[in-house]
């Protein structure tokens, strides 16, 4: 299963207008070939005081489930998405220096 989603994953998220419309990115880059996974969405907050997201996702690549992980799929998705704030008091913590 190396072969097909690697060691490690990258995920970076992109905020562009702050609280309201951002971007995420996922990458797993496989051992063999050119095997690997990427997963790109964008999420929209249509009402400010709740964390319901409406999202559209493009995934393309291997290990989307473990039971055909071998087949190299693509595929639009579109739903909503419920975002926890547990962890947003990390967010204010000072910069390391």
């Amino acid at each position: 299963m190396i072969e097909y989603v690697g060691y490690g994953k990258l995920n970076l998220t992109y905020n562009i207008i702050p609280n309201e419309f951002l971007v995420d990115v996922m990458l797993m880059k496989g051992t063999k070939d050119w095997n690997g996974t990427l997963r790109t969405r964008l999420m929209y907050k249509p009402f400010n005081s709740s964390n319901i997201y409406l999202m559209l996702e493009w995934f393309k690549g291997n290990s989307e489930s473990l039971l055909n992980y071998e087949e190299n799929r693509s595929m639009v998705r579109a739903g909503f998405v419920l975002k926890s704030d547990e962890l947003n008091f990390l967010k204010s913590l000072p910069d390391a220096l």
